[in-house]
């Protein structure tokens, strides 16, 4: 009790506002806003970012031109805003809390004061009654809901929502679709991708992180829209925005592919979530103590690693010392120490000589309880090359 009593009380309450929809809360703790939707959290200026922001990044990338834009969510704002770093000509924000919208001020250096800007159109409605009900047609449909253990969100899992979705979508329309591998069961979490792929069956899956899955849809094969990236990267103002969470090029991207069509199948499996049979809404509360978030992210890793598409495997092949070691430090800085330290392993075993690289992985060792394998990893290459001063440095700190 009196620990739970500490959690409660700890940081600077910001903001709280009780509604119809919601209560909601801002808190800075150690450095870090965050706001919780009825007590869970669901955006900071912390770890979040990464995701926040390429929840909008990558759908807008990958579409040819962009013009037209839907959030469903608008949390603090940070996707709108890396939105409209775009050349977008309107952002239609769908947001049912009142409450979060007065808690996303608190987020105006983050989100670039995103609601200023003339291109975005706030609308306080349920995101997914729009869909269902309205005309407009949208180039990128952003979804980033709550987890589907709070209630009501599960509806915006059904294969009935992603219908809608897709009938929102112009030709060229891309749909991200937010998911998490945390706290869930492998049943709920492939039974999200089988409904999902039934919509989207060629659609494609990117990992952010160790928690994020965000299920990208379109109505041509996503992979075949992989070029885009490289075009829209050379706007200068997305490729900064993107530097702002440690991405630096399109491999940084690229990296977080999981899986297209035939893999988005293969691992999609389990009852089709629908309207009137709507199993996860029950059972996604029983996933929080199921503890299955590394098997999860192992399970899908497993999956990326077996059938790459061509162009993501020459690509990850011809990758970088220097590539790799900003993969690493980008998870790094998203609190993702696994694949950070996975990433700055193969930046090491190019250029031992790295020392963001080295330190970032002696970092990534500690975080995951790894030091004993980065020892006998930094040992090796002290051996080898006794003159290298920044991998000695490395062991040091281990």
């Amino acid at each position: 009790a009196g620990d739970l009593q500490a959690i409660l009380e700890a940081g600077e309450l910001l903001y709280y506002g009780e509604g119809a929809a919601a209560t909601v809360a801002v808190r800075r703790v150690a450095g870090t806003t965050s706001l919780a939707i009825d007590g869970k959290v669901d955006a900071s200026n912390g770890a979040d970012m990464l995701t926040q922001k390429l929840l909008a990044h990558l759908p807008l990338m990958l579409h040819p031109s962009p013009r037209d834009v839907a959030v469903i969510g608008f949390g603090s704002g940070v996707t709108v805003g890396a939105a409209l770093q775009h050349p977008v000509t309107r952002i239609d924000a769908f947001e049912i809390s009142p409450q979060v919208i007065a808690a996303s001020s608190l987020f105006r250096k983050e989100n670039r004061d995103a609601l200023a800007d003339p291109r975005t159109r706030l609308v306080v409605v349920d995101g997914r009654t729009h869909l269902m009900l309205a005309e407009q047609t949208y180039d990128v449909i952003i979804s980033e809901p709550s987890n589907p253990w709070m209630a009501g969100i599960a509806a915006l899992f059904t294969q009935e929502f992603f219908t809608a979705a897709r009938a929102r979508l112009r030709r060229d329309g891309v749909l991200c679709q937010w998911a998490h591998t945390y706290d869930i069961s492998d049943e709920d979490l492939r039974s999200i991708v089988a409904t999902f792929a039934s919509v989207f069956p060629d659609g494609a899956m990117w990992l952010v992180g160790d928690g994020d899955l965000l299920l990208i849809g379109a109505n041509t094969p996503v992979v075949d829209l992989l070029p885009n990236l490289e075009r829209a990267w050379q706007r200068q103002a997305i490729a900064a925005d993107l530097a702002t969470v440690g991405v630096h090029d399109v491999f940084g991207l690229l990296s977080l592919f999981l899986a297209g069509g035939p893999g988005l199948k293969a691992y999609g499996s389990g009852p089709i979530q629908r309207d009137d049979q709507l199993a996860l809404e029950f059972s996604a509360p029983k996933g929080i103590y199921g503890a299955r978030g590394r098997q999860n992210v192992e399970t899908l890793r497993r999956l990326a690693a077996a059938s790459p598409p061509p162009a993501i495997a020459s690509t990850v092949a011809s990758a970088t010392a220097a590539m790799w070691r900003d993969v690493g430090l980008m998870h790094l800085d998203a609190k993702a120490a696994d694949p950070a330290y996975e990433a700055l392993a193969r930046a090491v075993e190019r250029d031992a000589h790295d020392e963001k690289a080295l330190t970032g992985l002696s970092r990534a060792a500690a975080a995951t309880g790894r030091e004993e394998a980065a020892r006998a990893f930094l040992e090796r290459i002290a051996h080898r090359e006794p003159r290298n001063v920044p991998a000695r440095i490395a062991l040091s700190r281990l």
